[in-house]
């Protein structure tokens, strides 16, 4: 292992141990790495890809900035609020058409409503071109359930646990309103031109994530069953799942 993965993981476990890094991915969000993050007046206006490949997600309008400095077990994490909003961050893909085919994602919905209101994206494309119509992880408005007409994804875990098309993660036992760890992935590449985190795509607006996000990991791949239980048990002894 390089000295750099080792000083990350040094960074990330308290000790040597498992790191993203060991399986590659292209991009790695970490709240709880302070250096990462640039805010202005308290919130976020950019967070810094800690995979090496530059994937840096920015938001350049003040309005649109989730805040920094929230908490999570203890640990730091984003915040977009917890009522309707447009906030989000962004990394535009230009002409390439990326593959983002292994996602996870800490987080937690702060809404006190059972239903996700007008959607509230938490990992899409940032705009409709592409695979599914850049369709990542978005909350089907006015349902308790995440969108499943139209996406990237074939397979979605909550906790580990395997999620099906139109199956409650609102106001149900196995729920986002605690702290939780998602993972969505595609049995083939997918490829969309950018990201969003925290909305859905860049026309619409009023779908910001209500709740925190505090790591974000994505691969350019499927992981196997071993790498996905490496990831699983390393974001659930890190955040106290």
């Amino acid at each position: 292992m390089s000295r750099r993965r080792i000083l990350l993981a040094n960074q990330t476990q308290g000790g040597g141990g498992f790191s993203p890094l060991d399986l590659s991915p292209n991009l790695w969000l970490d709240a709880t790495d302070a250096t990462t993050i640039t805010e202005v007046s308290g919130d976020v206006s950019q967070w810094n890809d800690k995979s090496g490949n530059g994937n840096n997600v920015s938001q350049s309008v003040s309005t649109n900035r989730p805040s920094n400095g929230g908490t999570l077990n203890g640990n730091n994490v984003i915040d977009w609020g917890s009522t309707t909003n447009s906030k989000l961050l962004i990394l535009n893909g230009g002409a390439n058409a990326d593959n983002w085919q292994d996602v996870y994602i800490v987080g937690k919905w702060d809404d006190g409503d059972t239903t996700f209101g007008s959607g509230s994206g938490v990992f899409c494309a940032s705009s409709s071109s592409g695979t599914s119509a850049g369709i990542g992880l978005i909350g089907a408005s006015n349902n308790s359930y995440f969108f499943s007409s139209l996406k990237w994804y074939n397979n979605l875990y909550l906790n580990e646990l395997p999620i099906s098309s139109n199956q409650a993660v609102l106001g149900v036992t196995n729920t986002i309103a605690n702290a939780f760890h998602l993972s969505f992935s595609s049995n083939n590449p997918i490829g969309v031109f950018g990201i969003t985190l925290g909305s859905f795509n860049l026309n619409t607006t009023n779908n910001g994530w209500r709740g925190v996000i505090g790591e974000v990991v994505a691969f350019p791949r499927k992981l196997s069953d071993t790498e996905r239980g490496q990831m699983n048990t390393y974001l659930k002894n890190k955040w106290g799942l």
